[in-house]
């Protein structure tokens, strides 16, 4: 692969993971809205059925209580009709009416309030559920981005950067290899130490046993 060639797929590299990042980052952000507006609604949700079941347990208090008052009244009235008193009894059939009303209307919307509070616990239980799901989406993409940015960050790498500095275990067995292996190479025989005359004498004894046999010089008679 020409040099050129390299340089542009690494570049190219390089923009294709700019695009992934600021997608997985505009991702992150719609993500985060989301359950920023689900945390905000979930606190209005539990508000407003903390003050329902409020409502619920001062409505139930007045219909408790004017059950109570009509009970003595129709008491009342009874004697009052044993009494022949019958002004009285029409009196007292009276403020029963009005209470007998008023607690029909507070039954009502007891009803009523008791319906919004099973709405709203529905309600509140589909946000708690969508809280954690988006909570969950959220985690996951923040973990792929981060994976992604290290497969980035290791395919970037060049060839010619530090390498990881040894370890003192892969030293030390690195360092008994090397021995052992130095115990095992052959030792180089002794030189055999020959004086310069018997060197020479072997050189030309080797000459003369291939060079052609001369002929024999006459005496000169200077040697005996």
């Amino acid at each position: 692969m020409s040099p050129l060639r390299e340089l542009f797929e690494r570049l190219q590299a390089e923009v294709d993971q700019i695009e992934k990042t600021l997608r997985g980052q505009a991702a992150e952000r719609m993500l985060d809205e989301e359950i920023r507006e689900i945390d905000t609604a979930l606190r209005d949700w539990r508000n407003e059925a903390a003050a329902t079941k409020a409502r619920i347990l001062t409505t139930a208090e007045r219909e408790k209580s004017l059950s109570a008052e009509i009970r003595v009244l129709e008491s009342e009235a009874i004697a009052a009709l044993q009494a022949r008193r019958k002004r009285d009894a029409t009196e007292i059939a009276g403020d029963i009416a009005r209470r007998e009303a008023a607690r029909d209307d507070e039954r009502q919307a007891l009803r009523q309030l008791r319906q919004h509070q099973r709405a709203m616990l529905r309600v509140i239980e589909q946000g708690e559920h969508k809280q954690r799901r988006l909570k969950h989406q959220f985690d996951t993409l923040r973990a792929s981005e981060i994976l992604q940015r290290a497969q980035a960050a290791v395919a970037r790498r060049q060839p010619g950067d530090a390498p990881h500095p040894e370890s003192a275990v892969a030293s030390v067995k690195r360092a008994r290899a090397a021995k052992q292996e130095g115990t095992k190479t052959p030792r180089k025989p002794a030189t055999t130490h020959t004086s310069a005359a018997d060197a020479v004498l072997a050189r030309l004894r080797a000459r003369a046993d291939a060079a052609p046999a001369s002929p024999a010089r006459k005496p000169t008679g200077k040697h005996p």
